[in-house]
């Protein structure tokens, strides 16, 4: 996002706040959407990830109240919802606000006193997209209650609380670790992770790439699929222990051992084990070559990951692979993945980018008779206070 179009929102979000509630915002607060580019599935098995934060995101003002209630006004679809400090174990709000009343929750369980406050929410993260909205509308509550109220929070114990009690309170869990993304967010950079570091280590992008996330048409529908961990995450890597010897974390398993110990496998516990070894080393390819800035191999490596984690049966629709062959059969793009969710992650040669979101756009209706929603992506900072 350019200056001028930062500072044109922020004037809005201000003049929203004090037409809404009649009074002036004390702090606005904004928080980044977060895109996987490689290995969101692994990492639930205990693998490794890069994320990279981005400028599709959240504004939310915030402004004392006299009263003990906590009210949230939405622009983009005009709804409100509202509830008391005093009785926050009963409170209900939609599912849209929950984060909010979440992060109040935590807070309050770890002590910190809360007063009354109204919100005002504008956003861009596409609603039928996983960009972490969730995690970024709770950590963006919850530090615009440490702005006001003068609580000792850092972002990283903030990302604590949303990933403990706050992520635990939601009716639908958003996907673990995004709190943990979202505050460590830095502009032009990616964001590493394995199950050893509590915070990502950042790594620096080559300033030529760009980026293009690719939607289907239409609000995705609401699901209440608890991203995370489970049973079948879990269990994975004990499985793999009960046929190889001396396995103790993912580390201990390579390609080779998996081929030596596949006749002993199922073919699902294989083909996702394969992809989560085959991803870890993915994963370290791509951070050996960002410094030499080379998209062509950096595109392959995208399309490796989807074909891989197509293999494995895991979150690769055909609607989502269909999404995945226009981007690539359109002029300019270098490679893509699936990346999360129903939608898709290009990496796209900037001088190309102009023409390529018309092209790709209709490449796909011309092949599938269907739309696609295309986002082009700058990446950008962590939780900011404006």
């Amino acid at each position: 996002m350019s200056l001028d179009a930062l500072v044109k929102r922020l004037h809005n979000v201000h003049q929203a706040y004090r037409k809404h509630f009649r009074q002036r915002a004390a702090v606005v607060v904004t928080a980044p959407g977060r895109v996987y580019v490689l290995g969101d599935q692994a990492l639930l098995h205990g693998g490794e990830a890069l994320v990279m934060t981005v400028d599709l995101n959240l504004c939310l003002a915030a402004g004392p109240r006299t009263d003990e209630w906590v009210v949230v006004h939405a622009l983009n679809g005009g709804e409100s919802a509202r509830f008391s400090l005093r009785y926050l174990a009963q409170a209900y709000v939609p599912l849209w606000a929950q984060p909010v009343l979440a992060m109040a929750r935590a807070l309050v369980k770890e002590k910190y006193r809360l007063k009354g406050t109204n919100f005002v929410l504008h956003s861009t993260l596409p609603p039928e997209g996983d960009l972490g909205v969730a995690a970024a509308l709770g950590l963006a509550a919850g530090w615009a209650w440490r702005e006001m109220l003068g609580f000792p929070l850092t972002r990283q114990h903030l990302a604590r609380l949303w990933e403990g009690e706050g992520r635990a309170s939601l009716d639908v869990r958003p996907r673990a670790w995004d709190a943990v993304w979202l505050v460590a967010g830095k502009r032009q950079h990616l964001l590493y992770l394995n199950a050893t570091l509590e915070t990502p280590a950042t790594w620096p992008l080559p300033r030529a790439s760009r980026w293009v996330l690719a939607l289907p048409s239409g609000r995705r529908r609401r699901t209440t699929r608890v991203a995370g961990r489970d049973p079948a995450t879990t269990s994975l890597l004990r499985q793999l222990q009960a046929v190889m010897a001396g396995v103790r974390t993912w580390e201990d398993v390579a390609l080779a051992d998996l081929e030596r110990h596949r006749h002993r496998l199922s073919e699902r516990v294989y083909a996702q084990a394969r992809y989560v070894v085959s991803e870890r080393e993915r994963v370290r390819r791509v951070l050996d070559l960002l410094a030499r800035g080379d998209l062509h191999v950096l595109g392959a490596i995208l399309n490796e990951s989807h074909l891989s984690l197509r293999e494995a049966g895991s979150h690769v629709t055909p609607d989502v692979h269909d999404m995945w062959e226009t981007l690539n059969a359109t002029a300019g793009c270098y490679g893509a993945r699936a990346s999360g969710g129903r939608q898709v992650l290009a990496l796209v040669d900037g001088e190309a980018m102009p023409d390529f979101l018309e092209a790709a756009a209709r490449l796909h209706r011309e092949r599938t008779g269907r739309s696609l929603n295309l986002y082009p992506l700058a990446t950008a900072d962590g939780l900011l206070t404006l």
